[in-house]
């Protein structure tokens, strides 16, 4: 039992790291998806590297759920 509750604690503090980091790349994606975007506007990238910017956004967000999931599953594992 504390075997378990000892691995759900490290897997708390895993998940919220990786949660943590992979939202501060959220902000820096937004800010490349704003480069992106009026670079665009004036002629100096195509509109497939917007939408590719937008593809690693929702990619990055998907990650920063995914580990929120992690996280709330591995706090009812050592309540459990």
């Amino acid at each position: 039992v504390q075997e378990k509750a000892r691995t759900a604690a490290i897997d708390m503090h895993q998940s919220a790291q990786h949660a943590d980091i992979t939202a501060e790349h959220i902000v820096t994606q937004k800010e490349v998806v704003r480069a992106y975007e009026l670079q665009f506007k004036i002629a100096r990238r195509t509109l497939t590297d917007v939408l590719g910017a937008y593809t690693e956004l929702a990619s990055i967000e998907q990650e920063y759920v995914t580990a929120r999931n992690d996280f709330r599953a591995a706090a009812l594992e050592y309540l459990v």
